[in-house]
């Protein structure tokens, strides 16, 4: 990949997209961009080689454990970003898991982060925007967990699902099938057996069509839902 390459790549992301070319040289000093394949694995919880990880195209799905029990934290998309903000923080046994074939994501070692923080000022605003956009969400989930029932968020997350996977308009939608049942529990916060639930009664009816690799439902499916 050459120089202009990865500028156009940088510049493709929320975090770099108002640095002018100086900056963006700066960034580049530091910075390298990798290609990732499904399923490759990216461990940042290694305080010896703390990064930040910005992903520019695709998506990878955060992996933590908790008493042994392995869940999934988050899915993360295009201008976001992940890794270790603290490089004194503990070592913990998180790490990402790509879910889409050719993400490309950029890495920077966190005490060189911290430089370029300090020395570019509107990049330090830019991250500030995307933490406060990392707090909403969280915001958002933990009211969705106090406010929704399952069936409720279940509806939201297939809604926002199919609103990030396809820009089709048709009475069906069609996308790839990225989540396992197991992930899709772990993000809504239910049991696996909710969610088997919930799609087998959105395929009696018939609202959704899937398997290991494609998923259809009907664009009203919600108001569908509702009247059942």
């Amino acid at each position: 990949m050459d120089d202009l390459q990865r500028m156009q790549f940088y510049q493709s992301h929320y975090l770099f997209r108002e640095l002018s070319l100086t900056e963006l040289k700066q960034v580049m000093n530091y910075g390298r961009i990798r290609s990732y394949k499904k399923g490759e694995i990216i461990n940042y919880g290694d305080t010896a080689n703390s990064k930040i990880y910005f992903i520019i195209s695709g998506k990878t799905k955060l992996i933590t454990y908790s008493n042994e029990n392995r869940y999934v934290k988050d899915i993360l998309i295009d201008n976001d970003f992940f890794g270790r903000l603290d490089p004194q923080e503990c070592y913990t046994s998180d790490y990402a898991e790509v879910i889409r074939n050719n993400t490309y994501i950029s890495f920077i070692h966190t005490s060189d982060f911290e430089l370029l923080l300090q020395s570019i000022p509107i990049l330090s605003l830019q991250f500030s925007k995307l933490l406060y956009k990392q707090v909403k969400k969280l915001e958002v989930k933990v009211e969705e967990l106090a406010m929704r029932d399952v069936k409720s968020r279940l509806i939201q997350f297939i809604k926002k699902w199919a609103q990030v996977e396809s820009h089709a308009e048709s009475e069906t939608i069609s996308f790839s099938n990225i989540y396992s049942q197991t992930d899709i529990a772990d993000i809504v916060c239910c049991s696996r057996q909710s969610v088997n639930n919930f799609f087998s009664e959105l395929k009696t009816l018939g609202l959704l069509n899937y398997n290991r690799k494609k998923i259809e439902i009907k664009a009203q499916f919600e108001k569908e839902l509702s009247k059942n």
